[in-house]
């Protein structure tokens, strides 16, 4: 008998390649800075992910890595507004330094009892921990609960002296330290002062000493 020939429809299974990934994981207090930490990462070229469950951790991880489109650099902010965080967590993030191909970090924000409280003052927010109760009730439990995954944290940082500026500044120089950069955008715009100067202007120059280079033979044909 002669050997039977694979099917027109059987197809070679392609080898799926790999990219590293800086996986970047923050997580800390409510009230600590972790919305304004997800945005100064986002400009620095994060694909940014909040509020992920934690049980899809290791498998977005690993899809990171996967593919052509694989991302370089991913941050993702986790806490206790999911269910079963406090629990989970741990084993995950172990399970997710496992993960080949994946660099992670845990970034654990704080702050002290009087700047937490003043912050959901201003905010007018119930604490998750506490919907039917004092805020400062609130803070000192998910204090307490939150000991376990800040003694695995990578880094601490305190947010309670920290405007949101300086807080965006501070992860900046975080992430230039690890080769992590903001790649500043300059755009440079002609106009007439006489339709008046644009609106998105940071920088403006009066150049109407110069010669108009329309009248400069040199430089009429220029753009």
């Amino acid at each position: 008998m002669s050997p039977r020939r694979p099917s027109g429809r059987a197809q070679k299974r392609k080898r799926s390649t790999r990219h590293s990934t800086r996986f970047m994981v923050v997580t800390g207090l409510s009230g600590s800075g972790k919305t304004h930490a997800i945005h100064a990462l986002e400009d620095l070229g994060y694909f940014c992910v909040d509020n992920l469950p934690t049980q899809l951790i290791p498998t977005f991880a690993e899809l990171c890595t996967r593919g052509e489109a694989g991302l370089e650099r991913v941050a993702i902010v986790v806490d206790v507004r999911e269910r079963g965080f406090l629990t989970h967590f741990p084993p995950i993030y172990r399970k997710l330094r496992s993960v080949p191909g994946v660099d992670a970090k845990l970034i654990f924000l704080e702050a002290n009892r009087s700047a937490l409280v003043r912050r959901f003052s201003e905010t007018r927010r119930p604490h998750p921990l506490a919907p039917d109760r004092s805020v400062a009730e609130g803070i000192d439990e998910e204090r307490t609960k939150m000991l376990a995954i800040r003694a695995i944290a990578d880094v601490i940082l305190d947010t309670s002296n920290l405007t949101v500026h300086e807080l965006r500044d501070v992860f900046g120089s975080m992430m230039r330290s690890e080769g992590g950069r903001a790649d500043m955008v300059v755009n440079l715009l002609s106009f007439g002062f006489k339709h008046g100067a644009p609106a998105e202007a940071d920088l403006v120059f009066d150049v109407r000493c110069l010669p108009n280079p329309h009248f400069v033979d040199r430089l009429r044909h220029l753009t």
